[in-house]
């Protein structure tokens, strides 16, 4: 887990790689895939990437949203 957060923390917050996060997701929703979705586990795993998928591009926008506003906001 540490490879993949990175390690160091920056301000009390873990440090998280978002473009390996997103790289993962896009693994793990193609093996699903290439396995087949017609089973619930891999139903579940194909979502679980998807979710990684989405989490690794929607938190860096929101991240630099807050810091475009609190910018601003001086």
């Amino acid at each position: 887990m540490g490879a993949v957060v990175g390690g160091p923390t920056v301000g009390g917050k873990v440090k998280v790689d978002w473009k390996r996060v997103g790289a993962a997701g896009s693994v793990i929703g193609g093996i699903a895939v290439m396995h087949g979705l017609k089973t619930r586990k891999w139903r579940s795993i194909h979502s679980f990437g998807v979710a990684l998928g989405i989490a690794a591009t929607v938190v860096p926008l929101v991240e630099r949203v807050r810091r475009m506003s609190a910018t601003y906001a001086q």
